[in-house]
Protein backbone atom coordinates (compact mmCIF):
# COMPACT_ATOMS: atom_id res chain seq x y z
CA UNK A 1 0.00 0.00 0.00
CA UNK A 2 1.43 3.37 -1.01
CA UNK A 3 1.20 6.08 1.61
CA UNK A 4 2.02 9.57 0.30
CA UNK A 5 4.47 11.82 2.09
CA UNK A 6 3.71 15.29 3.37
CA UNK A 7 3.67 17.98 0.66
CA UNK A 8 5.44 20.38 2.99
CA UNK A 9 8.19 18.49 4.89
CA UNK A 10 8.45 15.53 2.48
CA UNK A 11 9.45 13.16 5.29
CA UNK A 12 6.34 12.30 7.31
CA UNK A 13 3.23 10.43 6.18
CA UNK A 14 0.44 12.65 4.86
CA UNK A 15 -2.79 12.10 6.82
CA UNK A 16 -4.61 15.39 6.22
CA UNK A 17 -5.65 16.11 2.64
CA UNK A 18 -6.96 19.37 1.24
CA UNK A 19 -7.97 20.67 -2.17
CA UNK A 20 -6.94 24.22 -3.08
CA UNK A 21 -8.44 26.35 -5.84
CA UNK A 22 -6.04 28.92 -7.23
CA UNK A 23 -6.59 30.85 -10.45
CA UNK A 24 -9.25 28.44 -11.65
CA UNK A 25 -7.27 25.24 -11.14
CA UNK A 26 -7.57 22.73 -8.33
CA UNK A 27 -4.57 21.16 -6.60
CA UNK A 28 -4.61 18.44 -3.95
CA UNK A 29 -2.11 18.42 -1.14
CA UNK A 30 -1.47 16.12 1.77
CA UNK A 31 0.13 17.07 5.07
CA UNK A 32 1.41 15.25 8.12
CA UNK A 33 -0.30 16.18 11.40
CA UNK A 34 2.63 18.29 12.50
CA UNK A 35 2.72 20.41 9.32
CA UNK A 36 -1.09 20.70 9.27
CA UNK A 37 -0.96 22.08 12.82
CA UNK A 38 1.90 24.46 11.96
CA UNK A 39 -0.07 25.72 8.95
CA UNK A 40 -2.96 26.49 11.32
CA UNK A 41 -5.55 24.31 9.64
CA UNK A 42 -8.50 24.94 11.94
CA UNK A 43 -10.03 21.44 11.94
CA UNK A 44 -6.70 20.05 13.20
CA UNK A 45 -6.52 22.48 16.14
CA UNK A 46 -10.11 21.69 17.09
CA UNK A 47 -9.64 17.92 16.86
CA UNK A 48 -6.46 18.04 18.91
CA UNK A 49 -8.23 20.03 21.65
CA UNK A 50 -11.24 17.67 21.64
CA UNK A 51 -9.01 14.59 21.83
CA UNK A 52 -6.63 16.09 24.37
CA UNK A 53 -3.59 15.67 22.12
CA UNK A 54 -0.59 17.69 23.30
CA UNK A 55 2.41 18.85 21.24
CA UNK A 56 4.41 15.92 22.69
CA UNK A 57 1.64 13.52 21.70
CA UNK A 58 1.68 15.02 18.21
CA UNK A 59 5.43 14.41 17.89
CA UNK A 60 4.99 10.83 19.08
CA UNK A 61 2.07 10.16 16.70
CA UNK A 62 4.06 11.60 13.78
CA UNK A 63 7.08 9.44 14.65
CA UNK A 64 4.93 6.30 14.93
CA UNK A 65 3.26 6.98 11.57
CA UNK A 66 6.65 7.51 9.92
CA UNK A 67 8.03 4.31 11.45
CA UNK A 68 4.97 2.38 10.29
CA UNK A 69 5.38 3.83 6.79
CA UNK A 70 9.03 2.76 6.70
CA UNK A 71 8.15 -0.72 7.93
CA UNK A 72 5.38 -1.10 5.33
CA UNK A 73 7.72 -0.03 2.53
CA UNK A 74 10.34 -2.53 3.69
CA UNK A 75 7.76 -5.33 3.80
CA UNK A 76 6.46 -4.39 0.33
CA UNK A 77 10.00 -4.35 -1.08
CA UNK A 78 10.60 -7.81 0.41
CA UNK A 79 7.31 -9.09 -1.02
CA UNK A 80 8.17 -7.75 -4.48
CA UNK A 81 11.58 -9.41 -4.30
CA UNK A 82 9.99 -12.71 -3.30
CA UNK A 83 7.21 -12.78 -5.90
CA UNK A 84 9.24 -14.68 -8.48
CA UNK A 85 12.12 -16.51 -6.89
CA UNK A 86 13.09 -20.00 -7.98
CA UNK A 87 14.69 -21.64 -4.97
CA UNK A 88 14.95 -25.21 -6.19
CA UNK A 89 15.38 -27.03 -9.47
CA UNK A 90 14.41 -30.67 -9.69
CA UNK A 91 15.58 -32.96 -12.50
CA UNK A 92 14.25 -36.44 -13.10
CA UNK A 93 14.06 -39.03 -15.83
CA UNK A 94 10.73 -39.42 -17.58
CA UNK A 95 9.93 -42.80 -18.98
CA UNK A 96 6.89 -42.86 -21.24
CA UNK A 97 3.60 -43.79 -19.55
CA UNK A 98 -0.12 -43.45 -20.15
CA UNK A 99 -2.07 -40.64 -18.43
CA UNK A 100 -3.90 -43.15 -16.18
CA UNK A 101 -0.54 -44.54 -14.99
CA UNK A 102 0.66 -40.99 -14.36
CA UNK A 103 -2.39 -40.42 -12.11
CA UNK A 104 -1.44 -43.50 -10.09
CA UNK A 105 2.16 -42.24 -9.78
CA UNK A 106 0.86 -38.83 -8.69
CA UNK A 107 -1.26 -40.44 -5.95
CA UNK A 108 1.73 -42.50 -4.78
CA UNK A 109 3.94 -39.40 -4.64
CA UNK A 110 1.36 -37.41 -2.63
CA UNK A 111 1.54 -34.41 -4.97
CA UNK A 112 -1.31 -32.51 -6.62
CA UNK A 113 0.27 -32.78 -10.09
CA UNK A 114 2.63 -35.05 -11.99
CA UNK A 115 4.80 -34.32 -15.04
CA UNK A 116 5.34 -37.22 -17.44
CA UNK A 117 6.13 -38.18 -21.03
CA UNK A 118 2.93 -39.40 -22.66
CA UNK A 119 3.37 -42.86 -24.24
CA UNK A 120 0.62 -42.07 -26.75
CA UNK A 121 2.31 -39.04 -28.37
CA UNK A 122 5.81 -38.83 -26.76
CA UNK A 123 5.10 -35.29 -25.50
CA UNK A 124 5.55 -33.90 -22.00
CA UNK A 125 2.15 -33.69 -20.25
CA UNK A 126 0.90 -32.89 -16.76
CA UNK A 127 -1.88 -34.60 -14.83
CA UNK A 128 -3.40 -32.80 -11.85
CA UNK A 129 -6.02 -33.34 -9.17
CA UNK A 130 -9.42 -31.72 -9.51
CA UNK A 131 -12.32 -31.49 -7.10
CA UNK A 132 -14.47 -34.57 -6.61
CA UNK A 133 -11.55 -37.00 -6.93
CA UNK A 134 -11.22 -36.36 -10.66
CA UNK A 135 -8.13 -35.56 -12.71
CA UNK A 136 -7.10 -33.12 -15.41
CA UNK A 137 -4.59 -33.52 -18.23
CA UNK A 138 -2.52 -30.68 -19.67
CA UNK A 139 -1.16 -31.21 -23.18
CA UNK A 140 0.92 -28.77 -25.23
CA UNK A 141 -0.61 -27.26 -28.36
CA UNK A 142 1.88 -27.68 -31.16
Amino acid sequence: MHMPLCSRCHKNVAVVFISKMEEGSTSNEGYCLKCAKELGLKPIDGLMRQMGITEDDLDQITDEMTNMHSLMNTENDDAEDEEIKIVRTKRFGMKPMYPEDACIQMELSGHDFFVFRNAENDEVNVVYKRKGHTYGLIEPEC
